[in-house]
C-alpha cells in the first residue's frame, strides 16, 4: 500500500515539473514571437536595457554578498577582541605577580581559562593557540620564573595581535617593557595591557 502511495506521489510530481516545464517553453516562445514582431530599433533598445538590468542585478548581488561577509567578519574580529583582551589581562595578572599570587588567586585565574577555553579553541587561530597552550602549562604548573612568563606572555600577544589583523610594526622590547612590572606600579592595576599595546601601535 505504502509502495502505491509513495509511486502516485512520484508520479504527480513529476507531471507537475512537466507541466511547469510546458508552460515556461510555450511562454518563451510566445514572448519571443512578439519580440521578433517589434522593429529591429526597438529590440536594440529592449535588448539592451534588459542586459542593463541583469548586469545590474548582478551588481547589486555581489555587493550584498560582500556586505554580507564583512558583516560576519567584523563580528568575528570584535568577538576576538573582547576575548583576546580578557585572556590577556588574566595572564598578565599572573605574570607580574612574579609568583605572588595565592594558590587559591591561582585557581581563579587558571578557572576563568579554563571557562573560555572552548570560545579560544573556536576563535583563535593555530599560532594563538599554541601561544595560548605555551603559556597556560607554566600558569598550571605553578611556574614563577618571571623572564619565561613574561617571554611567553609576549608570544601570545604577537599571536593575538596578528589574529586581530595587525602588522609585524610593533617592538618586542617595547612591548617586553610594558610586560614588565615597575617597582612603584603593577601593569594590571587600571589598565588592560592590551589596549596599551593597541594605542602604542597606533601612535607608531
Amino acid at each position: 500500500m505504502k509502495t502505491i502511495i509513495n509511486l502516485s506521489a512520484v508520479a504527480i510530481i513529476l507531471a507537475i515539473a512537466a507541466l511547469m516545464v510546458m508552460g515556461a517553453y510555450y511562454g518563451a516562445t510566445y514572448l519571443w514571437a512578439l519580440f521578433m514582431q517589434l522593429e529591429f530599433v526597438v529590440r536594440v533598445v529592449l535588448s539592451t536595457g534588459v542586459m542593463a538590468a541583469l548586469l545590474s542585478a548582478l551588481i547589486i548581488a555581489a555587493g550584498l554578498r560582500v556586505a554580507a561577509r564583512l558583516a560576519i567578519k567584523g563580528r568575528l574580529s570584535e568577538a576576538r577582541h573582547e576575548l583576546y583582551a580578557h585572556v590577556v589581562d588574566l595572564c598578565r595578572h599572573y605574570v607580574s605577580s612574579s609568583g605572588g599570587l595565592s594558590d587559591g588567586e591561582r585557581d581563579e585565574v587558571l578557572t576563568e581559562l579554563n571557562r573560555v577555553e572552548s570560545d579560544i579553541l573556536l576563535l583563535a587561530s593555530g599560532s594563538a593557540l599554541q601561544a595560548h597552550y605555551d603559556l597556560q602549562k607554566p600558569i598550571e604548573h605553578g611556574v614563577t620564573d618571571n623572564d619565561q612568563l613574561t617571554s611567553l606572555l609576549t608570544q601570545l600577544i604577537k599571536s593575538f595581535r596578528r589574529d586581530l589583523g595587525h602588522a609585524y610594526t610593533y617592538e618586542e622590547s617595547k612591548l617586553d617593557g610594558l610586560l614588565t612590572p615597575d617597582s612603584e606600579e603593577q601593569p594590571h592595576e587600571g589598565r588592560s595591557i592590551y589596549a596599551g599595546a593597541g594605542e602604542a601601535t597606533n601612535q607608531g
